[in-house]
Parts: structure tokens; sequence; C-alpha cells
């Protein structure tokens, strides 16, 4: 039902927005002030008094609004010179707090504040607001910082608990959740018994950098054993403070002498990768516990361009060695890292050999340029509408839209034609009101069809000729039924729609019906042998095949099947579904030229696949350096797939299905985040416009891959 719901959720808020942004006076409108200066402190409390053991507290609250806000979206833009700022009498430190103008629901200005840190005591805070006019206004909250009264945790162990085949000359490793009193771990504090409550002697040490007790056993521990571990509540942090109640774990020793060598599960980044992070932690996890003492800087190393030696923090926590590099890693470079057989698990079994693996760091900015879209005669913005490349111009009608002549939200009938060329728009009005309609480009005329307008299905069939600028309704005989979530595509000579739903919650559709636009007829196509009915799904068109895969059923369930129809002979035929993807919708699926790209979509997975309709097989896209899972607009180079975008991400990659390889594409110069938005292919650019980040858009951008 994931579908279901967001499309649901997204219709439900773009309403909101519409009703809020009217309420607000409208887009591009100065806010109505009410001439009452205030601010107010609601977090932690509103009540003006607030105890805390923390150290530091965070306020946030709200301030008036000053003349010049302006409400254009779910957050609105704010004239220079405000500012919030908060001071605290008693320790005498002071700072400024980050704000926004809200406009959902009421209008506010919106801020927070960072970590404020506190003197032992009561605390007097001060949170101004003033604005360029010399308009001021302030609150105060009294805060008392206690002594520390938290209580420590055990924040993990070792072995972990309830562990087997421990080694019987292991050690046992408690890390605590803040700094500890090291007089208060010792022999009486933390303990060891066997099976039959017999106390195991052993020595009991902390490393204060480490936040680690530790118990040695002074013999080795019996074969086949149950043994029960204790912290007791006379384990203090460094205030004074005792655990809420004994921490008691058990684990088992091996049958035999444990002489294994301790195994290597995974390393992060993978071994070989070419886009591996120049910030991120370097990870090893491990088959069994190591030996906490022995995983450091000594036996955890990473080398860089000309053998150079990376500095950073070891760490290991819960069978996971872990190496931070103190400075961002150089982009596009090749780095070594190396884990020595000084390492060793409980049992004092070192690593068979030294282990080491290689990767590669990402590019700094990624491959391609951007431009932005002009923004001169620009069309209503919005998302939810359809664009087609027409060889010389990106048309795009349609959608949920902010008509900015009106001051209201609204389905739009407004198109536009963009001239990436001589960066000019060209509108028209009288395309179908709806938003995700289909269309396609027929060589001489957009085609539209279906779509959803206020929570129902259209059909909403028409053509726009950009000759004459003008829109034109198509023959309805035998046109499928009103629907949307479904598809279409063009064949060379006709519009083939299929699937889809009439309304949210309502019916899926397994049928369709081909369009021709010389003779203006539809043709009912065959449901023989069609996939089951279904919405959110893909199509694509192979030169003579069109290929449907995926979306969500009848009873809300995911697909991961499909079927190839061929209009000719009015007949389709089941997709093999051995090595298929898993199920997803709302996914990208392109032709390739000779094979179909299927990837990401609603199933929180960056995998996809690559099938080939000549051998009836699939095979599976690398994940090795893939981006995220999300649901974006994609195009097709000729050579590569490129998307960009998706949700509320700001960010996009290439992917290369011969060399089964994916690329980033550079951040510099993108447009702002959004998701909603559409992409064509223009030759040698691929072209972003629209949507929406809570805000909707008539911003894009012109990507040169």
């Amino acid at each position: 039902m994931r579908g279901i719901y967001r499309r649901v959720v997204s219709f439900a808020a773009v309403v909101i927005l519409g009703a809020v942004l009217s309420s607000c006076s409208g887009g591009g409108v100065s806010v109505v002030t009410t001439g009452v200066n205030s601010v107010r402190i609601s977090s932690p409390t509103d009540a003006g008094t607030y105890q805390t053991d923390s150290a530091s507290v965070s306020l946030s609250g709200a301030s008036f609004t000053p003349v010049g806000a302006i409400c254009n979206g779910i957050i609105g833009t704010m004239p220079a010179g405000y500012q919030v700022t908060w001071s605290n009498a008693a320790n005498g430190l002071s700072g400024y707090a980050s704000f926004y103008l809200g406009c959902l629901l009421q209008v506010n200005v919106i801020w927070s504040t960072g970590p404020i840190r506190l003197a032992i005591g009561n605390n007097l805070i001060t949170v101004t607001a003033t604005d360029s006019s010399g308009n001021t206004a302030s609150a105060t909250i009294t805060v008392t910082r206690l002594a520390d009264t938290t209580r420590p945790t055990v924040v993990s162990t070792s072995p972990v608990a309830g562990a087997t085949g421990v080694a019987v000359n292991a050690a046992l490793v408690a890390t605590f959740s803040e700094a500890m009193d090291s007089a208060s771990v010792n022999v009486g504090t933390i303990t060891l018994k066997d099976n039959l409550n017999n106390p195991i002697a052993a020595s009991v040490s902390y490393d204060a950098l480490t936040l680690r007790g530790r118990l040695t056993p002074s013999s080795l521990l019996n074969y086949s054993t149950n043994y029960t571990a204790t912290l007791t509540t006379g384990v203090r942090d460094a205030a004074g403070n005792a655990l809420v109640m004994p921490y008691v774990f058990t684990f088992t020793t091996g049958a035999n002498p444990d002489t294994t060598p301790p195994v290597i599960q995974s390393v992060s980044p993978a071994a070989g990768s070419t886009c591996a992070s120049t910030s991120s932690a370097l990870t090893v996890t491990f088959g069994e516990d190591m030996d906490p003492a022995t995983v450091n800087a000594s036996t955890f190393r990473l080398t860089g361009p000309g053998s150079s030696a990376v500095s950073g923090v070891v760490a290991y926590l819960n069978r996971t060695a872990s190496f931070s590099p103190d400075a961002a890693l150089a982009p596009v470079s090749a780095y070594t890292a190396a884990l020595t057989t000084g390492m060793t698990d409980l049992a004092g079994n070192s690593l068979a050999a030294p282990y080491q693996w290689n990767f590669t760091t990402e590019l700094a900015q990624g491959l391609g340029t951007w431009a932005p879209t002009s923004l001169t005669g620009v069309p209503f913005a919005r998302y939810g509408h359809a664009a087609v490349w027409t060889g010389s111009e990106m048309v795009v009608a349609g959608g949920w839209a902010w008509d900015s002549n009106a001051g209201y939200f609204d389905y739009t009938g407004q198109s536009g034609r963009y001239n990436p060329t001589t960066e000019t728009w060209t509108l028209a009005s009288g395309a179908p009101r709806a938003l995700y309609q289909k269309a396609i480009w027929s060589g001489s005329r957009m085609l539209v069809f279906g779509g959803v307008y206020a929570g129902s299905a259209v059909t909403g069939s028409a053509q726009f000729d950009p000759l004459s600028n003008s829109w034109a309704a198509l023959n309805t005989v035998n046109q499928p039924s009103a629907r949307f979530d479904h598809t279409a595509v063009w064949t060379g000579n006709e519009m083939i729609v299929w699937g889809g739903r009439n309304s949210y919650g309502g019916t899926n559709f397994g049928n369709g019906a081909q369009y021709n636009p010389v003779s203006d007829t539809w043709q009912v196509m065959s449901t023989l042998g069609a996939p089951s009915p279904r919405y959110g799904h893909t199509a694509i068109w192979t030169g003579t095949e069109m290929i449907v895969w995926g979306g969500v059923g009848s009873t809300g369930e995911i697909l991961s099947n499909g079927a190839r129809y061929n209009p000719a002979t009015n007949t389709w035929l089941p997709l093999s579904n051995a090595g298929a993807p898993i199920e997803r919708a709302d996914h990208v699926a392109l032709w390739a030229g000779s094979r179909m790209i299927i990837w990401g979509g609603s199933g929180s997975t960056n995998t996809g696949g690559l099938y080939d309709p000549v051998a009836d097989s699939w095979a599976a896209t690398d994940t090795l350096c893939a981006p995220s899972a999300l649901s974006a607009p994609a195009v097709w180079t000729g050579s590569r797939m490129v998307f960009w975008g998706g949700l509320t991400s700001a960010y996009g990659y290439e992917f290369d299905p011969v060399g089964n390889a994916w690329l980033k594409v550079t951040t510099t110069g993108a447009p702002s985040a959004r998701f909603g938005h559409t992409a064509v292919w223009a030759g040698n650019r691929m072209i972003v416009w629209g949507g929406t980040n809570g805000t909707v858009l008539n911003t894009g951008g012109l990507l040169i891959p």
C-alpha cells in the first residue's frame, strides 16, 4: 500500500499548502503584520522555568513577523536585518539563533538556538528579536542546572550476551555510556561465576579513554561451561551515580580450545570501490568477538597517495572495528587499508595473515556542468506536470500550480515551451487540468492522456501543436477510461496507454488502447495474456514491443513481474522472472538500445536489473557506488541513464549499462532539491524543471553530462 500512501499524502500536503498560501495573501505578497512585537519561548517549556542536569540546553519558540516578510510557500522569505539573539546572565555567554518564516496554518517567525552552556544553579537566559526598523521584543527563561543525576548504562559487552563457543582464555569487556569513577570499577563490582555459582578469580581494570571495564580471569575457564558476569550497582560514574540495577549477562565457553583465527566478514568501503566517501569512517566487521585492546592505531592502518600514512581514530564496538580519518581524504585518490596480525580474538588467536584492501575516493564535484533555466516569462510554478522534448523545445503542461495571476493554487491549464538555445519561454492556455498526466511527443504534437483532478481520475486526452501554440481535444471513441498512475509510450506511429487506477484506493486497470494521431482513432488492446491490473508500473518501447513491469497490484501488493506487448499482432508475452529485480513501484525504466534498465523505486532499494528481450533474461545492475534508493525522473543519453533529484534530494547519477557502473553527477550549480519535477533529454543535455520542496517551483537546470 506504499504507493497509495505516497500519493495521498502528497496530494493532501499540496491542498493544505494551497489553502495556507491563499490565506497568506498569496505567493510573493507581503504578510500583514499585527503590529504587536513579541517573543515566545516554547521549548523545552513555556512555563518560564526549567530544570535539567545537562550541561547545556537548546531553546526554540516564535517571534514577531517583521514588515516585508513574504509567504510564498510553507517556508516564507524574511527581509534583511532581522535577527534573534540569546544571552545567559549566569556565565556571560551569548549567541545567535537560527530562524525562518513559517507559513503553515499560522504565520510566525520560528527560531531555535544551538546548545547553550549552563552554569551550575540558576541561568537567566534572554532571547531577543529585532528587525531593521528598530522594533524589538524579548522573553526570558530561568534554567536551573542541577547536579548530574543521570545514571550510567552499559552500552555493550564482549563477549555479547548469550554468546556460545567463547574461548576459555577470553577476557570480558564492558563499555559504559559515560566516564566512570575508576575506583568503583574493581573486583568487587565486576564479577564472574561459573554454572555452579563459584566465583572466578580475576583482575579488573578500567580504561578512561575508551570507557571500558575489563575482567581478565586468572586462569583458563572450563570448556562447555555456562558463565554469568555481573556488574553491580557499586559501579558509579564520575559524579557518583550508580547503575540503575545490576547488569547481568551470560555466555558459554567452547567445547574445545579455540585455535581458529578470526574471520573478516565485511569491509566498508568495499574492496575495489571507486566512489568511497572522503569523510566517512572505514569499518571492518569480524565473525567473532575481538580483543578490543588489540584493535588500535598500530593494527588498523590507512595509507594514501604516495603510501603516506593517514592519521585517524581507531575504535571497536560490537565486533566492528572503525577507522575515522582526522581530516577528509583526497578526492579521486587511491587508498589502502591494512589490518595486521596484531589483532586477536578473545582467545588470543591472531588474524591468519595480514589483511588489506584498496579503494578509490569519489569525485569531489561529480560529472557534468549545470546552467539554470531562464525565469523570464516562465510558466506558473508547479509540480506533478508532464514534459516532452520536441527536438528544439521542452513543452511542460498541467500539474498543481501557483497561479500568480489569480493568487491561488489550482490544477493549471497553462502550458509552456522552453527553448534552451534562446533561453526563452512561450506560454499557451487550454491544456488539460490535472496532476500526473502522461505525455509523449509524436514528432509533431504533444499527446496527453489521463491524470487526477481533485482526487478522481480524468481522461484529459488532448494534443498540443507548438507551431500554432494551441491545444485540441482527441477523439474519445474507444479511448481508455479515466485513469492516472498509468503509462504511455510512443511506437513511432501510435501512442499506447495502459494500466493505472481510477482513484486513490480505487480500481486498478489491466487494459489500454492505442491512439493513432493521423486518423485520430483509438484501438482497444487485447487483454489476453496481459499483466495483472496495476498502477505505478513502468512501460518502455523497444522498437517493436512495449514492455510493462512492476507496480502496485489490486490488493496493494508490490509487483516484480510484467509482460511484452506487440501492437502489430495485438498479443502479449510474459517476461521471465528468473533473476528479475525485487518487487517495486514508481521506479525508473528506460530502453538502452538492446536492454531495458529497471532501477530504484518505492521498494526502498538501490538495486535494479537489465532485461534482454531477445534472450528473455535478466542481469542485475551493480550496487557498488549505486546511489540511495529514490524515485526520480530519468533520461537516456544514447549511452547512459541520467537522473537527478527525487523526494528532497539534490543529487544525481549516471549509469553506464555496458560497464554496469555508476558515476556521480556534479551538484555545483545544480537546481535546488525537489520532487514531482520533470526531466527531458534535449540532444546533448538534460533539462530539469519544476517540482516542489515544500514550495512549488518554476526553476530548473540544464545538465551537460
